[in-house]
């Protein structure tokens, strides 16, 4: 993976990441809170997530993984609890289910997922305070469930069916 930096002239590349597989999915965040964007990338049908920790210049070289209880078909950030962290949301599929795994970021970079809306195949496409209530909610269709459908949810709270 290359790692492109923007200026006054355009886009000069600043540093390549090596990938056993071509990653599906990634997203650019600050998880550990320390003021510099850390990656987290996914490959093709690999439950593992990897994370580089973001540095002056770029990202670090070594990287932690996280396994996933389910391969996330996409990834998501933002603060969704008010923290001052940037916590991940990845869809899941496992066989025909799957669910929104839920990962708090903190001090030491992303925690343990938690299953979100468990049961059906989602895909959150917008992180965005949709009530008013100072709080991020997250949009995400249900795939498996016939015609597609929303479902609102708040991290750490039960998740309803929009129609």
């Amino acid at each position: 993976m290359r790692v492109f930096s923007g200026g006054p002239g355009g886009l000069t590349q600043l540093q390549e990441i090596p990938f056993e597989v071509s990653p599906r999915a990634l997203v650019v965040a600050d998880f550990d809170g320390d003021g510099h964007d850390d990656l987290a990338a996914v490959a093709q049908a690999s439950k593992t997530l990897t994370i580089h920790r973001g540095a002056p210049g770029g990202f670090e070289a070594e990287a932690s993984t996280i396994t996933l209880k389910a391969i996330p078909s996409r990834l998501t950030a933002g603060d969704l609890n008010l923290d001052g962290f940037a916590d991940l949301l990845a869809p899941t599929i496992l066989g025909n289910t799957g669910g929104i795994a839920f990962l708090p970021g903190g001090p030491g970079g992303l925690s343990e997922s938690q299953i979100l809306a468990e049961g059906s195949v989602s895909e959150p496409l917008v992180i965005a305070d949709f009530d008013g209530d100072g709080f991020p909610d997250s949009v995400a269709l249900n795939r498996l469930e016939g015609p597609a459908r929303g479902r609102r949810s708040r991290a750490g709270s039960p998740s309803r069916s929009i129609r």
